[in-house]
């Protein structure tokens, strides 16, 4: 399919939907679903659309895209890029979609958001997952469809996201028994950051507000002093887990039908000595539209890592295009 260049044409998609261009001020889900894409990995670039951006309802969203080749998911499969944190994906796939047991999905690292589409049925029957795919950026509004967003903006430490808003969970604060680090707030993109350990006089180190780094530890005992690091990209001295909880978006215009397991998780904080412990990082945000039937027999966990870090968002909602 030709690209859209420099000079503004039109494409026309397979039901007859004009496709105005990534400049063209729209929701999400009409670029997932009539965007030119191939099933290589494409920056969204003057070079190969029309702008650097997509126009998602006047937000300017960074994004790769891809058609996936193949919509029967039978072994555990990467997509996406190497690029950490700059961008957010949209991989698009043909008809129904159906992921076999045992097989997991997930990009290949931290994204600025995971926005699948299909025009078909969604079955899951193994493993999506966003855990550790928080990335480390400024929040933006994301609008999906014209009825629900979610915004640049997460919970603020130790609170969980809204199911009604979408929003990410808050960092935990860490443990301490004075000075603790307070957890970062959560963004569109990632739960926040947990907090470290203080002590002796000395504060913890804050966890990041946008999906960075983890507090350290600050004991005013020394580097030696074992207090603990809270969650994050990374995880905060001393051994605070990596990995924060992302976003995850999935519009089908059939069925819904989830048998497995959807997670978009945080990540633990370190022990310390005695009951010392850095923040954990926020849950993800978890998002499905669709326009039929919606059934779940499996599991769908957003839940924040110890300790203290808040669970993000799960949702769902009936799907009528935006366009």
């Amino acid at each position: 399919m030709s690209p859209l260049g420099a000079a503004r044409s039109v494409i026309i998609n397979s039901g007859g939907i004009p496709y105005e261009g990534t400049d063209q001020s729209a929701y999400l889900d009409y670029h997932l679903a009539n965007m030119p894409m191939e099933n290589t990995v494409q920056l969204v670039s003057t070079s190969n659309h029309e702008s650097n951006t997509v126009n998602v309802n006047g937000v300017g969203l960074t994004m790769e895209v891809v058609e996936a080749s193949n919509a029967d998911i039978n072994s555990s499969t990467n997509y996406g890029s190497n690029t950490a944190d700059s961008r957010g994906l949209m991989t698009r796939f043909t008809g129904d979609v159906d992921v076999a047991s045992g097989a997991t999905i997930t990009p290949a690292t931290r994204k600025r958001g995971w926005y699948i589409y299909t025009s078909g049925n969604f079955t899951n029957n193994g493993t999506i997952t966003m855990t550790d795919r928080g990335a480390s950026a400024v929040g933006q509004t994301v609008y999906i469809d014209g009825v629900k967003n979610i915004p640049a903006l997460g919970a603020l430490k130790d609170t969980a996201g809204s199911n009604t808003n979408g929003t990410t969970g808050g960092g935990g604060t860490a443990a301490s028994n004075d000075y603790p680090g307070p957890g970062g707030r959560g963004t569109s993109f990632s739960g926040g950051a947990g907090g470290g350990t203080g002590g002796n006089g000395v504060t913890g180190g804050a966890g990041s507000n946008n999906g960075g780094a983890g507090g350290a530890q600050n004991s005013g005992y020394g580097a030696g002093a074992s207090f603990g690091g809270g969650a994050g990209n990374p995880g905060g001295q001393q051994g605070g887990e990596s990995g924060t909880g992302g976003t995850l978006v999935i519009i089908c215009g059939g069925n819904f039908t989830n048998n497995g397991t959807i997670s978009s998780v945080g990540r633990n904080g370190a022990h310390g000595w005695a009951w010392h412990r850095g923040g954990g990082s926020g849950g993800g945000s978890i998002n499905i539209a669709r326009g039929g039937n919606y059934t779940n027999n499996g599991t769908i966990t957003a839940a924040g890592g110890a300790r203290a870090a808040g669970a993000g968002s799960i949702r769902q909602w009936s799907y009528t295009p935006s366009y």
